[in-house]
């Protein structure tokens, strides 16, 4: 069976409705966290992309929870299903720790280490039995919702007894306790004291008990009937399991009532089941998988079972709810890489990244185009496009051939053909290695595109994702490290989930950048200037004609050494170099130009300052401050300190003893 076929097999088997086919390896359906949307749903809200790592990805953010919830399920199920051979009963076959998904579905390193887990010593009761009782029912369940419970038994060889009958299933939770306190224990009815008494952990309807008498899917059953009830309870703990309560069978397990939270929504509870029963084997707990459905029966405390009490051992001993434990699990497996010894890895290093820009930027790594306004970048990122579909030259740099991906955030989309089509036609070159996602009046920010983004890229690889303009997609503050510093560990997420390398184009800020540094003529945080690998800026060259648009096209790079910068003109619609891309002499617009160097002669002249100001000893800091009045470049106190030692006789001025002096008239 192929894993698509495996698939939709376990998507019928979670009940999952609405499935719509569509393009691409992708199918519609109903969201299973459907009634959390706060807005109007759509057909397409809900999409399942079916190859790779089927996925489950919706429009809404306020159902991401139970979404998350799904995908695990799913691919616990896919994985169990490729291990066996069969999706039939994938979605509660036993996985006996046999996934091949580590890296999808949980972490590779288990949370608690079963063999070397600290036992947990198993409490005595702390309450008399009826009391017990009452707290479980109090705990477990509103007073107006109906219990669910059984008192009859059938006994088997061997001395094993099993419910029998449906039990009682039409009293509420305050009826029960209100007849305890009134005639103890027996208001439940005459238990067998040899088999003990069941509840089932969820509320009924009371009229019936099977799955879909089920009012409410709050709780889900853990047991173990082959571990020793201390190690039971400490992995339960180590785990952070959001369990209710945990009770002694009297027998040789305990029973943990786990929160699932999973509302009226049958689904969302077997996804759920499917992801806890999945985190327990992977960390050694032998989970009884018979305990799957939502009106299995329970251990009741706070009766005789065989000569031993069945008792309440503990309570929320982990997280307070099914959310707060994910997140708590997410924090644990954070799924970041392990630490790896440096000396192993020099010894059999990895293979660096091919070059996509020659000499510039590697496969999977970040560009940055920065320039000012109406410099073209747009145009020179099209470019760049051509030149990597067609393994072509782009400003002079060969560029390996690949596919590209084009997310297009400001043109529309005739406008975007139409200038794919001029830089093309002028460079008699092909588009076919071009795919472009036209994505104007569809804005969002950068976290929300980048799954939908990496979900789309699924089954084909790119050497390239361009991204014009990226500031359509800034949605906090581009002077503020911390928003920048997010917002470029989003661009770092497509490359590293992809594969492909990641080119964006910023704009400069204000004013004249001739002054600057070529790294910090970027608009916006310091940070987004310095995170990308390889940084290229266009600055115009001053001395242009009126219909001249001539650019110094500068570096700054990660990987390579520095190559010398070039010079190009914007000739519509397409970047060219000029001279042969050499240095012509001129300088970037706004350059001021060079200050000479102090000399000894501006020291005198500063001296003679000092002297027609009747200062006739002048000190280090009298010389310094006459001259950086008169200085093109001022100079500190040590520097002056340094030229005072150099003065000779002939200049008429000598430095002794911390001060000048007029050379004729030193004490001897």
């Amino acid at each position: 069976m192929t894993r698509e076929t495996i698939t939709l097999e376990i998507l019928q088997q979670f009940g999952v409705s609405g499935m719509e086919r569509a393009t691409n390896g992708r199918m519609y359906a109903t969201c299973p966290g459907q009634r959390f949307h706060t807005g109007p749903n759509n057909r397409r809200d809900f999409e399942l992309h079916l190859t790779g790592a089927p996925t489950g990805t919706c429009f809404h953010q306020s159902c991401a929870s139970s979404v998350a919830d799904f995908n695990r399920a799913l691919r616990s199920a896919i994985g169990r299903a490729e291990h066996t051979g069969h999706a039939s009963h994938a979605v509660s076959a036993d996985t006996s720790g046999h996934l091949d998904w580590d890296c999808i579905i949980g972490p590779q390193v288990p949370i608690a280490d079963a063999d070397f887990v600290e036992a947990v010593e198993i409490p005595a009761p702390r309450r008399p039995p009826v009391e017990d009782l009452k707290h479980y029912l109090a705990t477990l369940f509103q007073p107006n919702d109906v219990v669910a419970y059984n008192l009859d038994a059938t006994h088997h060889e061997g001395g094993k007894a099993t419910p029998a009958g449906r039990g009682v299933h039409t009293r509420k939770a305050e009826e029960i306790i209100a007849a305890l306190d009134a005639h103890g224990l027996a208001a439940l009815g005459n238990a067998d004291p040899d088999a003990g008494a069941w509840c089932r952990l969820n509320p009924f309807d009371g009229a019936g008990v099977s799955d879909s008498n089920v009012r409410e899917f709050r709780h889900a059953l853990v047991e173990s009937d082959g571990m020793d009830l201390a190690k039971q309870l400490a992995i339960m703990r180590a785990l952070h399991l959001p369990a209710v309560m945990v009770i002694h069978s009297g027998g040789k397990s305990l029973h943990a009532v786990v929160r699932v939270d999973a509302g009226q929504d049958l689904a969302l509870y077997k996804a759920r089941v499917a992801d806890l029963y999945d985190v327990l084997k992977r960390n050694g707990f032998e989970v009884d998988n018979q305990n799957r459905n939502p009106s299995r029966l329970s251990r009741l405390p706070g009766v005789m079972r065989n000569g031993s009490l069945q008792y309440i051992v503990a309570e929320n001993i982990g997280a307070a709810s099914w959310d707060a434990w994910i997140a708590w699990r997410n924090e644990i497996d954070d799924k970041l890489p392990s630490f790896e010894n440096m000396g192993a890895l020099i010894a059999n290093p990895p293979p660096l990244a091919p070059e996509l820009i020659q000499g510039v930027l590697r496969q999977g790594h970040k560009l940055l185009l920065s320039g000012p306004s109406k410099a073209g970048k747009s145009f020179a990122l099209i470019q760049l496009c051509v030149a990597i579909g067609s393994g072509g030259q782009w400003l002079g740099l060969s560029c390996k051939r690949g596919r590209v991906l084009y997310v297009n955030m400001e043109l529309d989309r005739a406008s975007c053909v139409e200038r794919f089509a001029r830089v093309t036609s002028h460079l008699s070159m092909s588009a076919g290695g071009i795919d472009v996602w036209n994505l104007r009046g569809h804005g969002c920010s950068l976290a929300e595109l980048v799954p939908k983004l990496v979900r789309r890229m699924q089954g084909t690889t790119y050497a390239a994702v361009v991204v014009d303009p990226i500031y359509k997609l800034l949605t906090g503050d581009e002077n503020s490290n911390a928003d920048m510093a997010l917002f470029c560990n989003h661009l770092d997420r497509i490359a590293m989930l992809t594969g492909a390398s990641v080119v964006v184009a910023s704009h400069f800020s204000k004013g004249q950048q001739g002054g600057k540094a070529s790294i910090d003529r970027t608009a916006g945080a310091g940070v987004f200037g310095r995170d990308p690998d390889a940084i290229m800026t266009l600055s115009e060259l001053d001395g242009a004609a009126e219909d001249e648009f001539p650019f110094l096209v500068e570096f700054t790079l990660r990987e390579f050494k520095r190559p010398a910068p070039v010079q190009v003109e914007f000739r519509y619609p397409v970047h060219v170099l000029i001279g042969g891309g050499q240095s012509d002499g001129r300088k970037v617009l706004g350059a001021p130009g060079r200050k000479p160097k102090a000399t000894g002669d501006d020291l005198l002249a500063a001296l003679s300052a000092c002297e027609f100001k009747g200062i006739e000893s002048p000190t280090i800091k009298d010389a310094t401050d006459a001259f950086n009045l008169t200085a093109l470049e001022p100079v500190s106190e040590k520097t002056i300190s340094r030229r005072a030692k150099g003065l000779s006789k002939a200049s008429g001025w000598i430095f002794d003893g911390g001060v000048f002096w007029r050379s004729g008239e030193v004490e001897k």
